[in-house]
C-alpha cells in the first residue's frame, strides 16, 4: 500500500510540473511545427491556435497562423481555414499610417 502511495504522489508532482511549466513561444512554434511536420493536424492546430491568441504582436504571428491555416485546411475545415489577417498586419498598418498626413 505504501509503494502505490508513493507513485500516486510521484505522478501528482510529475504532472504539477509539467503544468507550472509554461512553454515559450518559440517552444511553442516548435512543438506545433513537429505535430505538422508528422501529420497530427489537430494537436498542430491547438497549438497555433494557442500561440495565436496569447502572442498577438509576436514576430512568427504570420507564420503561425499560415500554418494554422495550412492545418485546417489538411483537417478540411475550409471554412476556418479562411481566416481575417493577423492582428500584427493591423497594427503595422495603423503604425505606418500614424506618420502619414491627410490629403486636404
Amino acid at each position: 500500500m505504501m509503494r502505490l502511495s508513493r507513485t500516486a504522489l510521484a505522478l501528482v508532482i510529475a504532472c504539477l510540473c509539467t503544468v507550472a511549466h509554461a512553454e515559450s513561444p518559440a517552444e511553442q512554434l516548435a512543438a506545433a511545427s513537429a505535430l505538422f511536420d508528422v501529420g497530427k493536424y489537430s494537436e498542430a492546430a491547438q497549438k497555433l491556435d494557442a500561440f495565436v491568441s496569447a502572442n498577438p504582436t509576436h514576430a512568427k504571428l504570420g507564420v503561425a497562423a499560415f500554418t494554422l491555416g495550412r492545418c485546417r485546411m489538411e483537417l478540411k475545415q475550409y471554412p476556418q481555414a479562411i481566416t481575417a489577417p493577423p492582428a500584427r498586419t493591423v497594427i503595422m498598418k495603423k503604425e505606418a499610417m500614424k506618420g502619414m498626413r491627410t490629403i486636404p
